[in-house]
Formats: structure tokens, C-alpha cells, sequence
């Protein structure tokens, strides 16, 4: 299971850099404070989630919806690759539709040229900025109580709290050194980059064991 995880987190977080790149290069290589990357910087190009005067650049909102899918069937067994039990699946399925239902949103957006608004995302980047961190938190800190070493499970979720929408922002103006006036350049690479650790990280956790898998029933 952990692989699959690992190779679609890596995957959505190459596929965010990608996204990225188009909205970032060239205008923002030589200098944040020049006029094309402080113009770059407007919201009206931001495609995570497309904003109502969104102008879109290339394929960044479908390379992107395409991201968040990824990570939308990533975290759906996330949970699983730390702890036996069908609870897992049910905590993994919340965040898994929040993703994929930013997608869609995304997606429909990429699909017109315009901003569309899906009304089930009113309730999604809530879930996303508050309740995905804090999920995992929890996530974390079950790998200081599992055999084995505790780093790669603090790892993936340190650096998928980190990636989350409402840090995102927070954690590429640290990275980038600049607080832009609207997004800061390369917010969702500095995520995607993210994630892509978080999947390999999550190869070196320890497997879920038999002795920590679910009793089978006894008839």
C-alpha cells in the first residue's frame, strides 16, 4: 500500500511544480520585485482555486486539477499505511473527496476559461485548511508509537501540514524570503516540492505488521 501512496503523492507533487512553472518562469527568475513577477504575483492568476477575474496561463489549472486528484486517491490509503482498521479508510475517504471535489472545481474552471464555483467546496477548503492538518497531526504522532523508526511518518506529515491550502501561504513566503502583496511566487512548486518528500519519505516507513492488523473472526 505504501507504495502506491508514495508513488501518487510524488506524482501529484511533480505535477504542482509543473503547474507552476508556467505561471512562474520566466517572469519571476531574474527577481521577485521586478514588473512582470509582481504583475504574475496578482490573484488573477491563481488557479488553486481559480479566483473570479482568473486569467489563465497554459495547462497550470489542468496539470494542477490533475495534482490534486493524485493526491486525492494518495490520501484516500494514507492512514492505512500507518494503522490497521477500517476507520482508516473512512478518515482517508473525507480528505480523498475534499481533494478530488477541488479538482473537479478546477477542472470545470480549466474546462470554460472562467472561474466556476462548485457549491460543495464552500465546505471542502474549510476541511482542507483546518481539519487535513490536524488529521495529520495525529498521523505523526502515530509513527513515536509504532515499532521502528518514528521519522518517516513525522516527515510525511510535517511536510503535507506544511503543503496544506491555508500553510501554503504562510510556509512559501518563509521559503521564498518574499511577502508578496497577493500570492507569492512559486507557492504551489514550494507545496509541490513538499509532497514529493513526503512520498519518499513514506517508502522508508515501517510496513503495517500482522501483529497489528485486525483479528480475523472466529466462526
Amino acid at each position: 500500500m505504501r507504495y502506491v501512496v508514495s508513488f501518487l503523492l510524488v506524482t501529484s507533487g511533480v505535477l504542482a511544480v509543473l503547474a507552476d512553472w508556467q505561471r512562474w518562469h520566466p517572469a519571476c527568475v531574474g527577481g521577485f520585485d521586478s514588473d512582470t513577477c509582481v504583475e504574475r504575483q496578482s490573484d488573477w492568476y491563481d488557479y488553486a482555486p481559480p479566483g473570479e477575474s482568473w486569467i489563465p496561463i497554459g495547462t497550470s489549472a489542468p496539470l494542477m486539477a490533475t495534482s490534486y486528484v493524485l493526491m486525492a486517491l494518495a490520501v484516500l490509503g494514507l492512514f492505512r499505511t500507518a494503522r490497521a482498521g477500517w476507520w482508516t479508510w473512512v478518515v482517508g475517504a473525507v480528505f480523498a473527496l475534499s481533494f478530488g471535489l477541488v479538482a473537479a472545481e478546477i477542472f470545470a474552471s480549466a474546462s470554460t476559461g472562467s472561474a466556476v464555483s462548485l457549491p460543495a467546496t464552500v465546505v471542502t477548503w474549510p476541511v482542507l485548511a483546518g481539519l487535513w492538518p490536524c488529521a495529520l497531526l495525529v498521523l505523526g504522532a502515530t509513527g513515536l508509537d509504532r515499532p521502528g523508526p518514528a521519522w518517516p511518518l513525522v516527515v510525511v506529515a510535517a511536510c503535507l501540514a506544511l503543503a496544506s491550502p491555508l500553510a501554503l501561504y504562510f510556509t512559501a513566503a518563509i521559503v521564498a524570503n518574499y511577502m508578496s502583496h497577493d500570492t507569492s511566487p512559486w507557492t504551489q512548486a514550494i507545496g509541490g516540492v513538499l509532497t514529493v518528500v513526503a512520498g519518499f519519505a513514506l517508502l522508508r516507513a515501517r510496513p503495517v505488521g500482522a501483529a497489528e492488523r485486525e483479528p480475523a473472526l472466529v466462526h
